[in-house]
């Protein structure tokens, strides 16, 4: 975050790496191994049935809302509050809100499948751009993130209903990360050390980094592989099974650090009341010691084992599957990414220089882009645009031009 007199060089290399800050202050509170302890479950899926339902009434009974909005992917988490809404409330008017980004990726089909199955309005946000706004966005969020369409859903659920439902923290307590579950197991060794878990850990999630990130920062930061996996030490540093360990890190990382306080900056500044069942302290006061075989599926690759269930008994079936990246990244950046980062970066661009990132990675990448249209660096172009743009928010820039710091 901005610092009096200059910029946390740590706080960018943190966010450029694993796209939040670590060593932030989380809105909840932040969970230890004991919290993931595997405990007797007995009916599982009634518990946290009714542990779900109870938060929906207690927020509903609370605000007495004429009707409703939720924020409607076609996936399980949303589906499941949604689902449970309904079979609280059969008369009351639910508005589904689902976007797309108008390419090959869209699911919005799924999501519009859902809402007509359990009789909900449905609204569908295409956002052509997400990057139009994005200076604004940034300083909404009050960090350097541009994964921030979020708000575009919140913005039109806010019109529909006067509480907006979210699916949020589906994936860390129910293990819906299936997609890195397999490759983390697969790649440890034979070893026991927590550093090569760890290590595992922070390769698990290349969609944030790039080969080449140790030379993408310029003379002002610190930046080094090892400092980064020291992170997630007490994380995995402990006596739990390694998948635990996992939930663990998923729990105290991007949901406390990105998620969480990001919706609730866009929330604010929309004025919408937003509200996420599975976040309450019940539930995750619950989740957190399932054992991690009643999440996920190392057989069938299934995840979200006990969220499945109760809904097919409630006779719904959900048929997303979990996408990498939110969006065809290559048609963005063919549409309007390339034009964003011309714009908005040349050679006397803040995060040049301030030190923070180093013009000739710039260059390299920028025709890595062009030659190959790899997804990282399309991802790392936009992270360093909002950069950019949080940066020329900060009271004071130093300038490391020539490799000097002159202020």
């Amino acid at each position: 975050m901005p610092r009096p007199g200059g910029i946390d060089t740590d706080y960018v290399a943190y966010m450029l790496t694993l796209r939040y800050d670590p060593t932030g202050r989380p809105t909840i509170r932040k969970r230890s191994w004991r919290d993931f302890t595997p405990l007797e479950v007995e009916s599982p899926e009634r518990t946290v049935e009714d542990l779900v339902s109870r938060e929906v009434r207690r927020k509903i009974e609370e605000v007495k809302p004429k009707r409703v909005s939720i924020g409607l992917s076609g996936g399980v988490d949303s589906t499941l509050v949604l689902t449970m809404i309904r079979c609280l409330y059969p008369s009351l008017p639910v508005t589904a809100v689902a976007v797309t980004f108008n390419d090959e990726l869209d699911e919005s089909d799924e999501a519009r499948r859902i809402a007509e199955l359990l009789e909900c309005d449905f609204k569908v946000v295409t956002v052509d751009n997400p990057l139009k706004e994005l200076r604004k966005l940034v300083a909404i969020a009050g960090e350097p993130r541009w994964n921030l369409y979020f708000y575009y859903v919140a913005q039109e659920a806010g019109r529909r209903g006067s509480v907006m439902f979210t699916g949020d923290g589906g994936d860390e307590l129910f293990g819906g990360y299936t997609f890195r579950y397999k490759k983390f197991m697969e790649s440890l060794g034979t070893t026991n050390e927590w550093k090569d878990r760890a290590f595992a850990y922070v390769s698990c999630h290349e969609r944030d980094w790039v080969p080449d990130q140790d030379m993408m920062f310029g003379p002002a930061v610190r930046f080094d592989w090892q400092r980064i996996c020291s992170v997630f030490r007490e994380f995995f540093d402990n006596p739990l099974d390694p998948l635990s360990q996992v939930f663990l890190a998923d729990f105290n990382g991007k949901l406390l650090f990105d998620w969480i306080p990001t919706n609730t900056h866009i929330y604010s500044s929309l004025g919408v009341d937003g509200f996420a069942p599975l976040l309450q302290e019940p539930v995750i006061s619950f989740a957190t010691h399932i054992p991690a075989g009643l999440k996920y599926d190392a057989g069938s690759g299934e995840g979200k084992i006990i969220l499945r269930a109760i809904l097919r008994s409630h006779g719904v079936d959900v048929r997303a599957g979990k996408r990498g990246f939110g969006m065809d990244l290559p048609t963005l950046w063919r549409r309007h990414g390339r034009d964003e980062v011309e714009r908005n970066l040349s050679d006397d661009s803040l995060i040049f220089t301030s030190g923070l990132i180093s013009r000739e990675w710039f260059a390299r990448a920028v025709e890595k882009v062009k030659e190959t249209m790899d997804p990282r660096y399309i991802n790392k172009m936009f992270g360093l645009l909002a950069l950019e743009f949080w940066l020329d928010e900060c009271p004071s820039v130093p300038d490391w031009s020539g490799g000097r710091r002159s202020i």
